[in-house]
């Protein structure tokens, strides 16, 4: 086999491979991959958004990827996150349902055919609004515990926290 056949297959072989994130820097958003004999050199991975609008969800040690080598050069692939696996399966398998899981058991999810948007967050864990132009809430609010109001509370018809009922 020539040398121009023996390049040809190398890098036709490289085009494509499935590894694993080997080490992540969150600084560069770059991995190393290891998959089979090669453990590339820091790569950017592929995230979902990553221009004016940006989404930051980094992968983890261990999860599985594929490589994309541009013209089967390792050294210019990029790395698509994302791929199920035996260890890591997937949250659901119901086509109308988006849901994300977190390691802490943290599940965020919508259900398209039901029409429910659901947080389900584990023991101790906390949810934070901020949005200084208000909070607008149209329909029926139902709460399991305490209200704590840090300014002046008031209903429809006016009245505040600081009046009294006969």
């Amino acid at each position: 086999m020539s040398f121009e056949v023996a390049e040809l297959s190398r890098r036709l072989a490289n085009l494509v491979m499935l590894g694993k994130v080997a080490e992540v820097d969150h600084e560069a958003a770059r991995v190393k991959v290891k998959a089979g004999e090669l453990l590339t050199t820091w790569r950017p991975w592929l995230a979902l958004r990553a221009g004016a609008d940006s989404h930051w969800h980094p992968p983890e040690v261990g999860e599985q990827v594929v490589l994309l080598s541009v013209n089967g050069d390792p050294a210019q692939s990029i790395v698509l996150v994302g791929v199920y696996q035996d260890a890591h399966p997937a949250p659901s398998a119901d086509p109308d349902v988006d849901v994300s899981e977190y390691s802490d058991g943290a599940t965020i999810s919508y259900d398209r055919k039901k029409h429910v948007l659901s947080a389900t967050l584990p023991a101790g864990a906390s949810v934070e609004l901020i949005a200084t132009g208000g909070v607008t809430i149209e329909g029926d609010v139902t709460v399991g515990g305490s209200i704590f109001v840090g300014g002046i509370l008031i209903d429809g018809g006016g009245n505040t926290n600081h009046h009294s009922h006969p």
